[in-house]
Order: structure tokens, then sequence, then C-alpha cells
């Protein structure tokens, strides 16, 4: 785990304690002594096949802003995945109405996996899109940002995983009134698939011949 104050990774756990479907643990950096709060929450509540609770970690890995642990099913053998990163200072959502509430990791991945519904898009890439969003709005280091800046990089990450999650989550978040509308979505975003794949195309035409000069 990466101390936040100086990004070492000599920390140790002076107090961990279990809460509702999480684990709050108190770490302090072994290098400048600072303590910090991280929270180990199931990104899937229980066994998606079981709903058993009792798991053992399989792998580890470290991210920039905590941990990642791939968990296995004690008892029907299903993998799925827990996150543990430090707690950050809440961030408010300003709605469309002007209404605020806290920004909530659980609510936007239903959004997102809502999007990608039977399509060929795993857990583990919705999960990487919500890490990489939060991640995005810390770096941000505003205490409030709108909820048209979260739609719009949905947008963007959706419209390179999958264009059928993309154009799903557009009409809502675009919220279309009629067809019209959906299809000018769909026509702008085949203008910029067209638009990534014309500097591939060009590459592919064959170099002109050199012609000597006698």
């Amino acid at each position: 785990m990466r101390c936040p104050q100086c990004a070492k990774h000599d920390t140790r756990v002076v107090d961990s304690r279990p809460e509702e479907m999480s684990i709050r643990r108190r770490r302090e950096c072994g290098n400048c002594g600072h303590r910090y709060t991280t929270y180990e929450r199931l990104e899937v509540l229980a066994c998606p096949h079981c709903e058993s609770i009792e798991s053992r970690v399989a792998s580890y890995q470290l991210l920039k802003a905590g941990s990642r642990r791939f968990r296995e099913c004690l008892r029907c053998g299903r993998e799925f995945t827990t996150t543990e990163r430090v707690d950050p200072v809440p961030l408010t959502v300003v709605k469309r109405d002007g209404r605020r509430e806290e920004f909530n990791r659980g609510k936007l991945r239903d959004k997102i996996s809502t999007a990608c519904w039977k399509r060929p898009v795993s857990s583990e890439q919705v999960g990487h899109i919500v890490d990489g969003i939060e991640r995005d709005l810390l770096e941000l280091g505003e205490p409030e940002v709108e909820s048209t800046v979260i739609g719009d990089r949905v947008m963007q990450r959706l419209r390179v995983l999958d264009e059928v999650a993309y154009v799903r989550f557009a009409s809502v978040y675009r919220r279309f009134e009629d067809i019209d509308s959906i299809a000018e979505e769909i026509a702008e975003y085949q203008q910029w698939k067209r638009s990534r794949a014309q500097p591939d195309q060009i590459a592919l035409l064959p170099e002109p011949e050199e012609t000597s000069i006698t």
C-alpha cells in the first residue's frame, strides 16, 4: 500500500475494524510516519453464484491509490474482486437541477453495468472505468463536480470500449426525446470512428514507386 504523503510502499496496519460490507484499516507509513485510513469494500457484495461471504485472497495487485485483491469463494470456487483505497475527502456531485449529493462509486458502477448488459464487457473492465473516473475527479482537486463532467467521462470511455454500451448510456445521459436524436448521436459516433480509422487506412496505402530521371 502506497503512502499518500510520501508515496513509499512501507506501511503497516495499526488498527483494523470490520464494518457493514467493508473493513476499515488504520495504516502508518514506516518512512514518514503519516497515518491514514483505507477501506476494503466488495465490488461484488457476495459471491455472484452462491452468495457466500467466505473467501480467500488468490492474488494481490498494487494500485496507484490503493490495492486490488482477487478473491476465490470457498464454497463454489468462483472468483471476485475487492479494492482497498485511501479514504478520500468526500466529493460532492452537483446534479443538473442543482441538487447535491455525495459521489457514490456503487451508483456509478451500476449505471455503467446497465449500459454494458449482455455485452462482451467484463466486470473488471467496468471496475477499471470507475477507478479511472474516480481518480480523474480527485485529481481535479475540487470539493464539488458537475454531474455532466462525470457523464462526459463515462461517454469517452464507453465510446472506446463498446459501441452498443456507448449508445445505451448516451440515450439516458443525453435524454433523447425522439428517434432523430438517437440517429444524430449514432451518426456522430460513426464519424468519430471513421476519423480514428483514417490514419491507419492511410498508412496501408502502397508507397509510390520512385522514378529515376536519366
